[in-house]
């Protein structure tokens, strides 16, 4: 299409959502959806939970830790795997093992048995079992879509479902934990596994690609050099660790932002995290109606700078209103770069080779943000959670500030060779 003659509303509205034309991509879309919101119910219930009964940002972080920690070990045999296993089969194992997982939790916390350490082992359960999920579900959308081409498009509406959840997820187990406490989160998470794997078996997608057949290490090294020598692979995976490491950081300390700087409860902390996920909601629908890559890297300083606005934002806020709206710009932010660069990353990426360099996508988006959680935590013990949220903020800007630079002296070697 000629991008000098101007789009209709309904030509874009027809792209925005043109992969949820084919039937498979429905019946994900709706199982996902309903998985989704369960997960956030547990996530903002158990934050909560590990809050009220420890009383400690410290205890926050430990927890993000032991969650996200077994996920970055996993992750590089993960994405082998998913070049060689039945990527259905794969999510159906993983669906129901996390299943199993969901209820142990919910019978621990409904019965008074879950304390930090309990809490902790079960969380990295958890982190195991998506470490594994995550590439094979990230891998296996490309058999999904209808047609190849759909396969950004679709990556942005997973995105846009998975900050809808985000959105209503966190506000409806505020809501219910004020009303009843923790526990009927957690059980209602447990029954949400059986729609997800439901939707999965039901799938008919397209045949796998050539299975890898070298050893483990050969083929993640494999990837590893794939990804090193293609640029726009490498920039997007450097800038997500990058971001990640400031931003996502700050998420498992909001039961701490929510009680100690805007004076709240569960009902402001359910907030805070819709919030986040209605500015990431905004974002992803966005790129859903991208059409090009084009000017990714300038874009993408720009969206960092949205991020660091919304956390330094956050670190001066003393009403709930201005706190809300923090978290809307930097969950834009924040999204707008990992989004995107995932669907760069997938759009150049060979069949092939598609799980290992889906789970180098995760390691950058998953591995950086557990370690500044568990420092992000002790930090706010020792010097306050308004003054750690500014750390953060400040350090997104910087990441910003050097993006932008990267991004103009490469625009400047592009017109200088044209």
């Amino acid at each position: 299409m000629d991008s000098s003659i101007p789009e209709s509303g309904r030509a874009r509205f027809v792209r925005t959502f043109q992969a949820l034309s084919g039937r498979d991509f429905r019946l994900w879309y709706a199982g996902q959806g309903v998985s989704l919101v369960g997960t956030f119910l547990q996530q903002t219930a158990l934050s909560w939970y590990l809050y009220r009964t420890t009383g400690s940002s410290a205890a926050l972080g430990r927890v993000a830790l032991a969650s996200q920690l077994p996920t970055i070990l996993a992750v590089p045999l993960a994405g082998v795997l998913a070049d060689r296993i039945p990527r259905q089969a794969g999510l159906v194992a993983t669906q129901s093992l996390m299943s199993v997982q969901a209820l142990v939790l919910a019978w621990m916390v409904g019965s008074g048995r879950a304390g930090e350490g309990a809490v902790l082992v079960l969380s990295a359960v958890l982190g195991l079992l998506m470490g594994f999920d995550i590439p094979i579900r990230q891998a296996f959308m490309s058999q999904v879509v209808a047609a190849p081409e759909q396969l950004p498009n679709a990556l942005a509406l997973n995105s846009a479902l998975f900050n809808l959840a985000r959105l209503a997820g966190p506000a409806l187990a505020g809501l219910a934990v004020a009303a009843w406490g923790e526990a009927p989160c957690l059980w209602a998470n447990a029954a949400s596994f059986l729609a997800v794997i439901a939707a999965v078996v039901a799938l008919r997608p397209t045949p796998a690609p050539p299975k890898a057949s070298g050893s483990v290490r050969g083929d993640f090294r494999e990837g590893l050099v794939r990804a090193r020598r293609d640029p726009e692979i490498r920039d997007a995976l450097l800038l997500v660790a990058a971001l990640s490491l400031g931003s996502l950081s700050v998420l498992p300390l909001l039961p701490a932002v929510a009680a100690r700087m805007i004076h709240g409860g569960p009902r402001e902390l359910g907030l805070l995290l819709s919030s986040a996920g209605c500015g990431a909601l905004v974002a992803t629908l966005t790129l859903a109606g991208r059409r090009s890559f084009a000017g990714w890297r300038r874009k993408a300083a720009r969206s960092a700078c949205a991020a660091a606005a919304g956390l330094l934002l956050l670190s001066t806020a003393h009403q709930a209103w201005v706190a809300f709206l923090a978290m809307a710009l930097a969950g834009y932010g924040t999204i707008q770069v990992t989004t995107s660069s995932n669907a760069l990353v997938q759009s150049r990426v060979e069949e092939r080779l598609r799980g290992r360099i889906v789970s180098l996508f995760v390691l950058s988006f998953a591995g950086m943000s557990p370690v500044g959680a568990l420092g992000m935590g002790h930090l706010a013990n020792a010097v306050g959670i308004r003054a750690t949220v500014a750390v953060a903020g400040t350090f997104c800007l910087a990441v910003a500030a050097v993006w932008g630079l990267r991004a103009w002296r490469t625009d400047r070697r592009f017109h200088a060779h044209t």
